[in-house]
């Protein structure tokens, strides 16, 4: 047959090469049984080797092991012109420069490296599982980069997703030129697996450019059940979008913190409502609109608040507490510079609130010294912040100290300059060394 005249040829490297090229053209290589093929290539790159061309050896291991990526005797191939190089290097250390023979060794073994940057590729050998420990955390970050930088370096990222993405836990994308909320959708898809996503992108955006854009999927099918904390920073969003697309592909998100500075699109509905929300963070450079956000107060499983410049908020939250219910469950409420709050709705909220443990109300006039004898005195609040409020004074502290003394592990009262320095110290006295944190402490 011709496999039997091709084995039992024994003449010069060349003419055996010029043979296996004949045949692999009459016979292509899918038409060839694996085991004959594979022979056929090990006879080849033994040529390779023996004739010294070990660039050419190595490509011809390299085919073997693309064919039968589980059979360990193209490793071995690989491996014994790997050795060889190594062989070169050992010569080199012992052998004069002075010597001829020095720089044929030194030549050859140029060659040897060469042939070997061409095959030894990680990704390419490692076992998935291993792969998928090294890649379970991926940051990615790529600031003041030419785009024609950005577009190759975006082009290598998604490669990269392709063999790892499906193993992928964590990933952060952190302020790179070129990549904006249109690319996560591709992202996406290749990540089915991801727990946590952060995404940073502050520059100014378009109208066109919405969190729609960024979840959108061509393909119905596909899920983020996994996917339970989200990080997105944008200029503006598409809250309304945002909030049907994780309710269609992240049935489990647990935690969600929002960095924008503008709302794009219509307001949310009562089909918005994310249910399985824990922690809802919202931070802004200017004043945003509290219903635009109503959707994630009504949680039933809502643990953590954090809001910044939010208008309207306190009147959304009392309603919500008297209307439905809701809050019982929050632990921590964070309200950073509210706009328009009342001291009735902030009284209602914190009554609501039986499992409070954190609260946290910064530079608001709400804050006042009939807020503090109003506060209902069955909360166990440990953590209280009631930095830069202006309106609070010596006697408004003493209330507070009185009704939650009992609980209080910190009290933080910078920047409030109506206290004077002998109501810090004497609620430093009531409340135990380090628990009361001010200008005066």
């Amino acid at each position: 047959s011709d496999c039997d005249t091709v084995i039992d040829c024994q003449p010069s490297c060349d003419d055996i090469v010029e043979v296996f090229d004949t045949y692999f053209q009459k016979q292509p290589i899918r038409n060839i049984h694996l085991d004959d093929c594979i022979a056929l290539i090990d006879i080849r790159c033994c040529q390779y080797e023996q004739s010294g061309d070990s660039l050419s050896a190595m490509a011809e291991a390299k085919r073997m092991i693309k064919l039968d990526p589980n059979n360990g005797k193209e490793y071995l191939r690989a491996g014994t012109i790997f050795v060889t190089s190594q062989v070169y290097n050992y010569g080199l250390d012992l052998v004069s420069p002075i010597d001829d023979a020095y720089h044929l060794i030194k030549r050859k073994r140029l060659r040897a490296e060469r042939a070997m940057a061409s095959i030894v590729d990680f990704m390419t050998f490692l076992p998935y599982e291993i792969k998928a420990e090294i890649f379970s955390y991926l940051s990615f970050a790529m600031r003041s980069i030419e785009l024609k930088w950005c577009s190759m370096l975006f082009t290598l990222f998604m490669k990269t997703l392709k063999l790892i993405g499906q193993h992928l836990v964590h990933l952060s994308i952190d302020d790179c030129d070129g990549f904006s909320l249109v690319h996560i959708c591709n992202v996406l898809k290749l990540c089915p697996n991801l727990k946590q996503l952060t995404f940073s992108d502050d520059k100014p955006t378009n109208y066109a450019v919405t969190s729609r854009n960024a979840f959108k999927t061509k393909v119905e099918k596909l899920k983020l059940p996994q996917l339970c904390f989200l990080q997105l920073h944008s200029d503006s969003l598409d809250i309304h979008s945002l909030n049907q697309a994780l309710n269609t592909h992240c049935p489990n998100m647990k935690s969600l913190l929002l960095h924008t500075n503008q709302i794009l699109g219509a307001n949310p509905s009562s089909n918005d409502i994310i249910h399985s929300s824990r922690h809802f963070s919202v931070i802004s450079k200017g004043p945003l609109k509290a219903h635009y956000f109503s959707s994630y107060f009504v949680s039933e499983y809502l643990e953590t608040l954090t809001l910044y410049k939010m208008i309207g908020i306190g009147t959304i939250l009392s309603q919500l507490c008297i209307a439905s219910n809701t809050l019982n469950h929050l632990y921590t409420l964070h309200l950073n510079e509210p706009v328009n709050l009342q001291e009735k709705d902030l009284v209602t909220i914190v009554s609501f609130c039986i499992q409070l443990v954190d609260l946290k109300i910064t530079n608001s006039l709400a804050v006042t010294d009939d807020l503090m004898y109003n506060l209902p005195t069955k909360n166990r609040i440990k953590i209280i912040d009631l930095s830069e409020s202006r309106l609070l004074t010596d006697s408004g502290v003493k209330a507070l100290v009185k009704s939650q003394g009992g609980s209080l592990e910190k009290l933080v009262l910078f920047g409030c300059k109506s206290i004077s320095p002998f109501l810090a110290a004497w609620a430093t006295e009531q409340l135990r060394k380090n628990v009361v944190k001010s200008r005066c402490t």
